[in-house]
């Protein structure tokens, strides 16, 4: 079945997650296109049956909230996670080369910038079953790479 959501008018999205919790799928704007969303980081999300855009985005962060964290006041994301034990946002975002990490509603918990020689064009975001995160980056013209960071253990509550 194809849906058309009409939603090139409000972002250029990159990435795409399933809520297995709410049924929904997570969208992130990369780029922006209404006035109101400029300086926001925004994840929609979008109903699967009926098929419908929320109202309210899901994440709405200005980029201002990012500088408390030591990082880039701006965030382009080029995916998105959703981890499946604790129900936390994971966005990676190439151009910032940055992680970002929120709660099930769209909290920013914590953020780390990436060091390229380490993630050369992060792209690609996903939970092992083991609770294991995979980085896949691109490589910047170089060779791509996928690097597996096993969960922390005994920091409750802590990021991974």
């Amino acid at each position: 079945r194809v849906h058309r959501a009409s939603l090139g008018r409000l972002c250029e999205f990159e990435g795409l997650a399933y809520d297995p919790n709410r049924g929904t799928l997570l969208l992130p704007c990369k780029r922006t296109k209404r006035d109101d969303f400029d300086d926001h980081l925004v994840v929609l999300e979008m109903e699967l049956d009926p098929v419908r855009i929320y109202p309210v985005p899901r994440v709405f962060i200005p980029f201002e909230d990012l500088k408390a964290l030591d990082l880039k006041d701006e965030f382009h994301p080029s995916a998105v996670e959703i981890d499946p034990e604790t129900g936390r946002v994971f966005l990676v975002s190439a151009r910032q080369e940055t992680i970002l990490e929120l709660t099930g509603e769209g909290s920013l918990l914590a953020g780390k910038e990436l060091k390229r020689k380490n993630h050369p064009q992060p792209e690609g975001i996903t939970f092992l079953p083991s609770g294991a995160l995979l980085l896949a980056d691109e490589g910047q013209g170089k060779r791509g790479r996928i690097t597996l960071y096993e969960p922390r253990t005994g920091e409750e509550g802590s990021p991974r």
